[in-house]
């Protein structure tokens, strides 16, 4: 679980939402524009279009070419409601872990950032409780997602200020709640309208998720010829992997991202231009295509760069397969412990056709090998040509591991002749 990032998330009782709170969010009240301040005309990409984005389907991520860092989205309410609505909720989803804010405005000029609402960085669907009476709500994608997938959806929820017996005028300060975080969810913080005793909560970001506490359960061996079995599991909630066969661990998790738990998280140490759809989230999407703009770069050809899988507990590490570019290179992979590097394996890549926007599937198995971080290296002296440089690259990388113990034994099976 890695917390580097900021993505705080408000919550709500349902008992403090206003009775009639509806969605007043819509694409012909929104306008997109440049980092400038002009408006976009050139539209997004991929074949989405503004309606994409409040056609409520948070998990299809839209596209927006090359708009830029800093483009954003307003929504102007003055034309269902001139003097604004009270802003209930604001719904956000974003697929490619961009960064992104969410900000309002009682006249379109004057900006205030959302409670714990700025710099958000989070795969999935954020939920925001501004709690003021606002005539613009502002998105700005602090990191645009290019010709990559990125903001879902936008939804904002809002009530006529004049069907309410309370506006909430003013607060207790937040208190942090002991006990209120689980495996996989941050805690709370609380706070009161100190007019009507409406109590408020949001994910607190001094309470974070306590991470499952992985339990191993070797059901049988693992021996020179056989996998064995096992179970992994959490002593605390019901998560648990059943590994009666090697597992695909990128299954198992994907990208490090801020509060989220999960049993594999993957790092890399550069990404190339994200304008162009570039991103580490792509290493472990399924597509055993390589695509020469879209899948991961890194920032440059040397060998300090690297992408790293860090499982919640030692596993038996069984297999590993990968999709690379076409052309001569050598896959390094490394055990991580105690900050140390132990090479473990490589494969040489020799290209069939030598041309860098094809692509070669390979992959490498593994005796007696345990570990908790795996780390992967690429000596590479061509490089790839995208955007003017020549980095390092790699379009799909999956390991496959079980329980510690259950991995087949790095032992030399040798026929014996009795006489």
């Amino acid at each position: 679980m890695k917390t580097s990032l900021l993505a705080l998330v408000l919550l709500l009782p349902a008992s403090a939402f206003a009775a009639d709170a509806t969605i007043i969010s819509a694409a012909n009240l929104c306008t997109e524009y440049n980092a400038n301040g002009t408006v976009n005309t050139g539209g997004f990409s991929g074949g989405e279009e503004m309606p994409n984005l409040f056609d409520g389907n948070f998990s299809w991520g839209c596209h927006f070419g090359r708009s830029g860092n800093g483009s954003y989205f307003v929504l102007d309410f003055r034309s269902l409601l001139a003097g604004g609505y009270y802003i209930d909720e604001i719904k956000i989803g974003e697929v490619g872990g961009f960064q992104y804010s969410v900000y309002y405005s009682t006249d379109g000029s004057t900006w205030t950032g959302v409670d714990n609402a700025v710099g958000v960085v989070n795969i999935g669907t954020s939920s925001f409780k501004p709690g003021v009476v606002a005539t613009h709500v502002k998105v700005v994608m602090d990191q645009s997602p290019g010709y990559g997938a990125g903001l879902s959806e936008i939804e904002v929820w809002g009530t006529d200020p004049a069907s309410m017996g309370c506006l909430h005028p003013s607060f207790t300060e937040w208190e942090s709640i002991d006990g209120t975080a689980t495996c996989t969810e941050p805690g709370v913080d609380r706070r009161k309208c100190i007019v009507c005793g409406d109590v408020f909560e949001r994910r607190s970001e001094l309470l974070p998720p306590l991470g499952h506490a992985y339990v191993e359960t070797l059901a049988s061996a693992g021996s020179s010829s056989r996998y064995g079995s096992g179970t992994i599991s959490c002593e605390r909630c019901d998560w648990s992997a059943v590994c009666n066969q090697p597992l695909d661990l990128a299954a198992l998790g994907g990208v490090a991202t801020h509060f989220l738990v999960q049993f594999t998280d993957v790092t890399v140490s550069s990404t190339g231009n994200m304008d162009w759809g570039c991103n580490p989230k792509k290493l472990v999407d399924g597509d055993w295509t390589f695509h020469k703009y879209q899948d991961w770069h890194a920032t440059s050809r040397s060998h300090d760069e690297w992408i790293q899988f860090d499982f919640g507990t030692e596993i038996d590490l069984t297999k590993i397969e990968f999709a690379c570019s076409d052309y001569n290179q050598t896959v390094e992979f490394y055990k991580v412990e105690d900050g140390a590097e132990r090479l473990i394996g490589q494969v040489d890549v020799t290209g069939v056709t030598n041309n860098d926007e094809n692509t070669q599937r390979s992959s490498i198995s593994f005796r007696g090998v345990s570990l908790r971080t795996l780390r992967v290296r690429i000596s590479d002296s061509i490089g790839l040509g995208v955007n003017g440089t020549r980095p390092v690259c790699m379009g799909e990388l999956h390991p496959y591991g079980t329980v510690k113990g259950a991995g087949l034994l790095d032992v030399l099976r040798t026929k014996i002749l009795l006489y």
